[in-house]
């Protein structure tokens, strides 16, 4: 009778070829309705608790990292708050916005992974959060508009979303920012 079994080495998500592993990546990170982040907390105090939301499974080791995050970014809706009374007419500081902040704190490539992002800005805001969001976006191929009332509706957000701001009647809208995919050098 043999004392020792014979050993087995432990099967990892690694022994699985790519293909696997990417599938499994887009059924866990796949959100039908968008990942919203949380914007309401403008406050350093509670901010740090809604800094740059990655799945934790990006957070398990390098080679899940680098795999991941590219399905998770281009696969996802991302919905950016709304109409903030806090912060209106021009952005001084694109980094203040807390609208915005997302979009700075994450990497530059991390940024240009993203395929569809929804923000939702005062009327008064437009222009301005729109150069900033084309500076911030600058060499990548980027179309923003209205949402559509259906996009509107995923992201369980009205197109115009009305609010009294110091006596001033002030409207939300919703905006689309669609990237444009790659070129493929064939």
């Amino acid at each position: 009778m043999d004392r020792h079994p014979p050993a087995h080495k432990p099967t990892t998500i690694f022994d699985l070829p790519a293909e696997l592993r990417v599938s499994i990546y887009e059924l866990v990170l796949f959100l039908p309705t968008g990942h919203i982040i949380n914007t309401s907390y403008t406050s350093s105090r509670y901010y740090h608790r809604y800094r740059t939301p990655q799945p934790s499974l990006t957070l398990t080791c390098r080679q899940i990292r680098s795999e991941s995050l590219p399905i998770y970014y281009a696969s996802s809706a991302f919905f950016l708050g709304t109409f903030q009374p806090k912060w209106p007419t021009i952005i001084i500081d694109i980094n203040q916005d807390p609208r915005l902040r997302f979009l700075t704190q994450l990497a530059p490539e991390s940024r240009a992974m993203i395929k569809r992002l929804y923000l939702g800005i005062s009327t008064e805001d437009v222009a301005a959060t729109i150069e900033a969001l084309v500076d911030l976006f600058a060499g990548q191929d980027v179309e923003i508009s209205e949402a559509s009332r259906k996009e509107s509706i995923l992201v369980r957000s009205p197109g115009h979303r009305v609010g009294n701001w110091q006596g001033r009647e002030t409207r939300a809208m919703l905006f689309r920012l669609k990237f444009a995919e790659p070129e493929c050098d064939a």
